[in-house]
């Protein structure tokens, strides 16, 4: 939620100070994102074009929800050895 915050706000003020916050935040995404981007757009130009600038914010968005999904999954692995659930018979 605070990194979708973050990245609306980027969005709006254009500041490159939210960006580094992001970027020191989170690396794992925005590298992701970064390369998604030099994939799929030609980085010949001085400036990013404006479907450039949402590509990217949008696979950093997916990138980070991956990233979450993956640390659920492993906190959900690790907590199966350690927490008993109860037996629940039915009849």
């Amino acid at each position: 939620m605070a990194k979708g915050v973050l990245m609306l706000l980027w969005e709006i003020f254009h500041s490159p100070t939210l960006m580094q916050i992001v970027f020191a935040w989170d690396p794992l995404p925005i590298s992701l994102a970064d390369k998604v981007v030099s994939v799929v757009f030609d980085q010949r130009r001085i400036a990013p074009t404006s479907s450039e600038a949402l590509v990217f914010v949008v696979a950093d968005l997916v990138g980070f929800g991956i990233e979450c999904s993956a640390l659920g999954a492993l906190v959900g692995l690790l907590r199966l050895g350690l927490v008993r659930r109860p037996h629940i018979a039915f009849r």
